[in-house]
């Protein structure tokens, strides 16, 4: 096992739990940790996550209008899955 630092700024502010939580979780395949992230962050409140979610929005249309006008190109997606659980 590959040992993994962890920045330095967040430790005081958390608590042991969260930490040990953190820990496990970055043990976690890719795709399951970014399933845990969604998870958290759909649990805070709705208004923030409108704000959120119209962030992806915005961030979406700017991908694909990069795609679109050629600044930005694509892969399949079964070559990204591969490197994401690599």
């Amino acid at each position: 096992m590959v040992a993994r630092k962890t920045a330095v700024w967040y430790k005081p502010l958390m608590t042991a739990l969260a930490q040990t939580v953190l820990e496990e979780a970055m043990r976690l395949p890719s795709v399951d940790r970014a399933m845990l992230i969604e998870k958290l962050i759909s649990s805070f409140d709705a208004a923030k996550r409108k704000t959120i979610d119209a962030a992806w929005v915005a961030e979406s249309e700017n991908r694909l209008d990069a795609y679109r006008t050629g600044k930005l190109t694509a892969r399949p997606f079964e070559d990204v899955m591969k490197d994401l659980n690599a």
